[in-house]
This record gives C-alpha cells, structure tokens and sequence, in this order.
C-alpha cells in the first residue's frame, strides 16, 4: 500500500493591509515565528459559578492579546473576556458563571502576536451542572465585563447569568471578524492590520498543546510550501486511478482572503467551504462560490466558480495537512485567499 512519508505543512500568512496593490511575484525576507499555546481543557463547570481559566502561551514575536470566546450552542455569536498577564507567559481570566438550565458551552482561546498574527484553537465544549446552592441567577458579586464584536452588541449574554455588562469594540480589534467567528453582516468589517495564523487542533486529554508555526512576510505577500513523497509510481504517467488513497482533507475549512474586485475595489472577508469524502471541494463567501476536486496524493486542485459581481472565476489551490492556500481570478478581478481545518 502506498503511503505518503513526508508532508510539510505550508503555512500562508497575509498582511492584509500591506498586500494592497503589491503582486504576488514580490518576494521579501521572512522571519521566523512560532506560537505555542499549552492549555487545560475545561470539561465540567458547575452553574452559578465564574469560571478560571488560563493558558501558558509562549511566541518569539511575543503576545500582545489573549481572548476567550464562548456562548451556548443555541446561538450563533459568541462573546469574549480578555485574559491578563504579568510575566508575559501565563494569561489567566474569568469567564462568566453559567446558568442553572444551561447545559453545555463551547470556548476558543485566540492569540495576536507581536507580528499581529492571530491564532485561533479548536473548539471545546463543556458540560455544566446544576447547583441548586449557586446564586448564579442573581450574582452579588462586582460586575463583569465581556465583550462582544456585532455591530450592535446584545444587553446580556444568553446561557449565563451573572452581574454583566456587555460593551462593543472598535472594528480596528475585531479579530475574532477576522479570524472567521463572527458573520460581516452581524459584525461588520475587520479594519485592522492582521496576519491569518489558521486554526490549530489540540488535544482535549490533559495538558494540551497548540503550535502554529509559519513566516512573516516583510512586504505583504503570500508564501507556501509543500513537500511529500511516497513509493514511486509502477507505470510511467498519472495512476491515481489505478491506486484508491483516502481523502486526508475531510471537514469544514473557513480562513480570510484579500480581493481586487472587477470594479478597481480592494476589499478582505472570510469564507467557509468543506471537503467530503470523495475529496471534492465546494464553498465560499455569500458573494461567489469556488468548487473542485483535490487530489488526495498532493493536496492541489483547480477550482472553478462565479463571483456575484464579476462573473465567471478560476483558481487554483494547495490543501497541506490542515492548512490551505490558493488564489483565484476572473475578468478583472483577483483574490489570494488562506485557511485551516
């Protein structure tokens, strides 16, 4: 059976605001960066009760954010807590205690470093316990703050009870927008400098560790690489139909994306899309869609699609591990984009 035996993740990182105008052909020093996020996993949380959490995050760029975000699986948006250090390591904060008839809860931790890239982690999701001695319901305790990214922030935040107050941030700081969390017609635009860092998985068994690793591109442009290798062909053409590999890039993708539209605009959004089984590629943003079929053994494809106001479009793009890059174009128009599974 064949196997692949290397396969190096490519990591394709954006500065948005840097990439304006510049052509995908210039090619500038890069830096090193490495984040790592070691975290204990909450699993169960009693209700009424405020929340510890933490996570020991160490990055060469250093860290200039930690945020929290969480909600209950029947809404869509989530809010968020900033988490605080002193030595510039250990991020610790509060989340808000849940309430009695909530039964579960899901959280993410997201990181800006110092070069502005903005790592996200997977999901987890916690049960919570009744506890009829809380006074969850009616907290007397300081008020709390939490934050929220939609346009018109909510006055509470449903699953939870607590002594709260809900405030709105600046477009420039929404990088849970950018990082694909919230919906553009609910949030509004990231206007920010920023820098995709992907989604990285981690493990829920104890302490878990989350690295991405990647360049920052001095002048604004897109790098990836990818290397993989396996035992040589028998025949001496393509005989990917002759050899049945399974799809290794099954599951819901989303990252951002930077686009020169038909219309001499330049604009930056998310988008989301999933592999299936049989390695076929389908999704995008509400403005087009962008289809293909990925070839297990490499991770290329050619997509092809339509753009709501500029007509028919073509790409191609590089699915690595769980990271993707690619770029498509159409009649005057033209777009890089990046993501993670």
């Amino acid at each position: 059976m064949k196997r692949e035996v290397i396969r190096l993740f490519a990591y394709v990182l954006v500065p948005v605001m840097a990439v304006f105008n510049l052509p995908c052909s210039l090619l500038a020093t890069t830096e090193k960066v490495v984040m790592e996020i070691t975290h204990t996993p909450l699993v169960t949380v009693p209700a009424g009760q405020r929340i510890e959490i933490g996570a020991e995050i160490v990055d060469d760029a250093g860290v200039d954010e930690v945020r929290v975000y969480f909600k209950i699986p029947e809404v869509a948006d989530y809010s968020f807590v900033s988490l605080k250090t002193d030595n510039g390591i250990m991020f610790t904060g509060m989340l808000p205690a849940p309430a009695q008839e909530s039964k579960h809860f899901t959280y993410l931790i997201l990181a800006v470093n110092g070069q502005q890239q903005v790592v996200r982690s997977q999901v987890f999701e916690v049960a919570v316990e009744a506890d009829s001695n809380s006074v969850g319901q009616r907290p007397g305790r300081t008020m709390m703050t939490v934050y929220s990214e939609l346009q018109r922030p909510p006055a509470t935040v449903a699953g939870f009870a607590d002594n709260l107050v809900v405030n709105g941030i600046d477009s420039a700081t929404k990088y849970g927008t950018f990082a694909g969390l919230y919906s553009i017609s609910t949030a509004g635009s990231f206007t920010g400098t920023a820098v995709p860092g992907g989604t990285v998985m981690a493990s829920t068994e104890g302490l878990s560790t989350l690295v991405i690793a990647g360049s920052v591109i001095g002048a604004g442009i897109v790098i990836g690489a990818v290397a993989a290798g396996g035992s040589g062909s028998d025949g001496d053409g393509d005989n990917e139909e002759d050899t049945v590999v399974p799809c290794p890039f099954t599951g819901n993708w989303q990252g951002s994306y930077i686009k020169k539209s038909c219309d001499g605009t330049t604009s930056n959004g998310f988008w989301k899309g999933t592999v299936d089984d049989e390695c076929s590629f389908s999704g995008f943003d509400s403005a087009g869609t962008l289809s293909g079929k990925i070839k297990p053994e490499t991770g290329a494809v050619e997509l092809t699609g339509k753009d709501d106001a500029c007509g028919e479009i073509s790409g191609t793009a590089q699915f690595d591990g769980n990271q993707v890059s690619g770029t498509w174009s159409g009649s005057e128009l033209s777009a890089e984009f990046i993501g993670s599974r």
